[in-house]
């Protein structure tokens, strides 16, 4: 476990209840793993026959342990690593860079660390994305990771708030785009 700011793994509880919600989905998917930490969602969805991940994580040691771990799983194929911001991943490389520019993605995260408050602005960003014809499709499904007390998220009116579970330190709501 790297230890680093903002670095807070998804509980195994939580984690459990989104791949309960996502385990008709997973199966073949692409997902983006915005914010990645340690990676362990992105790898768990490999793990249950995703085709493919994304990793975007900005820590320098916190990429380098998600790549270590892929290939001790043999997920290296599969997967991609990008060492920048997430924000920057999504408002500048899927938009400039040509190879990425049609990926569209059935499953995204969202997990910033929770001082950063970035939940909003990063559903903001993907929602205007979406209208453009970019990274998500009509019925991807995104996880949003949030400090439990007094969170609200505004969600547009083609997005839908379909399932929520909160513990006493976060909230997780699955949102998906009709």
């Amino acid at each position: 476990m790297i230890d680093s700011d903002g670095l807070r793994p998804t509980s195994d509880r939580m984690k459990e209840t989104i791949f309960n919600w996502l385990s008709p989905y997973i199966e073949g998917s692409y997902c983006l793993d915005l914010f990645a930490g340690s990676g362990s969602l992105g790898i768990e969805a490999l793990s249950r026959g995703a085709a493919g991940v994304d990793f975007i994580e900005l820590n320098k040691r916190a990429a380098a342990n998600i790549l270590d771990n892929l290939i001790n799983l043999n997920f290296i194929e599969k997967a991609h690593i990008y060492q920048l911001s997430a924000l920057d991943f999504i408002n500048n490389y899927l938009i400039n860079n040509a190879e990425n520019k049609s990926r569209i993605y059935d499953i995204i995260w969202i997990d910033p660390p929770f001082a950063l408050n970035l939940q909003q602005n990063t559903l903001d960003i993907i929602a205007g994305l979406f209208l453009d014809n970019k990274l998500i499709h009509k019925d991807s499904l995104i996880i949003i990771e949030s400090p439990q007390i007094n969170f609200k998220l505004k969600l547009p009116s083609y997005f839908s708030g379909s399932k929520s579970k909160s513990t006493r330190y976060s909230n997780i709501q699955l949102i998906r785009i009709f």
